[in-house]
């Protein structure tokens, strides 16, 4: 039997739409991905029509178009967060929005598919860290509420992501010992989670704990230097040791060692990102 088809793969397809965000061509990544989104929503369209993906041939066993559309619909919900990445990196909070929204039920633009418990959470606390970054507190809570409602048809215990999700309401709304709490609480369940280890920081930044805070970044980095040393958490760590003290050159060159043995040329902008330019 001759199968038609593409030998491309899926996740070879989404990283070609998604690689022009890096170049700082965000409206290409995005037709790109709205291209890619079309085409998986034609498929899905022949599938519960009773046709083969490509709408060539009618499908003989259910189980195989139960198990195509489950395959089909995962890969749409991974090009829409693809999408919504995108739109985060344009600060476009608005889209970012719109179509996270869009895979809530009812959602209409999915053709009836119902989400998961664990989707549900899962676009539930996209939408909450969304609206953390947008400053819509109001909407962050409520989507945080939604997100927890659905942990607990899984699990009766919070674990890191919700325990990051607090922490960032609580940093947007000035509480930073609450937020201090929680990302402890994230990092006792994932120590080497560097951003857990940022956010920490930064709550003990604004409490005060200056010295405190450039050790958690200094054993995020001490601990793992292949995950520790990325720029965000690099450009941290130089701005606590600027507060810190004026001499700081040696520390920064001590940063420089351990990029170039373990890093070597992942950052390009090394010289602004240690602040020795």
């Amino acid at each position: 039997m001759w199968l038609i088809g593409s030998l491309v793969p899926f996740s070879l397809r989404l990283l070609v739409s998604e690689l022009p965000a890096q170049g700082a061509r965000g409206g290409l990544c995005a037709d790109r991905l709205y291209a890619l989104r079309a085409t998986v929503r034609q498929m899905l369209a022949n599938l519960r029509e009773g046709r083969t993906e490509d709408g060539t041939a009618p499908i003989t066993s259910e189980q195989d178009k139960i198990d195509s559309i489950r395959l089909w619909s995962g890969r749409e919900i991974r090009i829409t967060h693809s999408i919504v990445n995108c739109a985060l990196a344009l600060k476009d909070y608005r889209l970012a929005t719109r179509t996270l929204t869009s895979l809530l039920p009812p959602t209409p633009e999915l053709s009836g598919t119902q989400l998961s418990a664990t989707q549900q959470r899962l676009v539930s606390s996209a939408l909450c860290r969304v609206s953390v970054q947008a400053g819509h507190l109001r909407a962050a809570v409520k989507h945080l509420q939604m997100a927890t409602e659905a942990r607990h048809q899984q699990c009766p215990t919070p674990d890191v992501r919700e325990y990051v999700d607090l922490g960032l309401v609580d940093v947007a709304l000035g509480k930073y010992q609450d937020a201090y709490t929680h990302f402890v609480k994230a990092a006792d369940q994932e120590p080497t989670n560097i951003m857990v280890a940022n956010n920490t920081a930064v709550c003990l930044l604004y409490m005060g704990r200056l010295k405190e805070a450039i050790a958690v970044l200094q054993k995020a980095i001490n601990s793992d230097p292949e995950r520790g040393l990325n720029e965000s958490l690099l450009v941290n760590l130089c701005t606590l040791y600027e507060l810190e003290s004026s001499n700081t050159n040696e520390k920064k060159l001590s940063l420089l060692r351990m990029l170039c043995k373990y890093k070597s040329d992942t950052i390009p902008n090394v010289l602004e990102c240690l602040k020795l330019a």
